[in-house]
């Protein structure tokens, strides 16, 4: 017999990660094909269409974010008990990022709003987290079926 929470679950992290790998994937081309309209309205960079140096390390920030997208893909299809690994790291980073756009507020390099991305890293925390909960949950009674799915079975 299906077992319907589990069902559930694994649609939610399809969802999680499919929602992250969209936007990881789709900032890291937007970044690549404008670098500077992307990173120069959230950081200062002084004069960086001379230095080949900065735009090497933003293609290759940009290329990072399109990778983490991949991963987030592969993640919604994986098994719940390695996809758990992987929404844990993405939680981590999603927290760490979020704490470090929050502590920028007011420094002098930071000349964008911080605000979105806290927002954003801070709704993905509580996806992660909520995944991770569900997944732990539904791990430690799997062995056992429910009252209500016994009376379902007829048992």
């Amino acid at each position: 017999m299906t077992n319907l929470p589990e069902v559930r679950r694994s649609r939610l992290g399809l969802v999680v990660f499919g929602i992250d790998a969209l936007l990881s994937i789709g900032f890291g081309v937007a970044s690549w094909l404008y670098p500077l309209s992307t990173y120069a309205t959230i950081v200062d960079l002084e004069d960086p269409g001379t230095s080949p140096v900065t735009m090497s390390a933003l293609s290759g920030l940009s290329v990072f974010y399109v990778v983490i997208g991949l991963v987030c893909l592969c993640a919604a299809f994986m098994p719940r008990r390695q996809a758990l690994g992987l929404a844990l790291v993405m939680l981590a980073r999603h927290a760490w990022i979020g704490i470090h756009g929050y502590r920028g507020i007011g420094q002098e390099w930071l000349i964008g709003n911080p605000w979105p991305d806290i927002v954003i890293h801070g709704a993905f925390v509580l996806a992660y987290s909520f995944l991770v909960l569900l997944a732990v949950r539904g791990s430690s009674g799997s062995s056992e079926e429910s009252p209500s799915e016994s009376r379902q079975a007829g048992r």
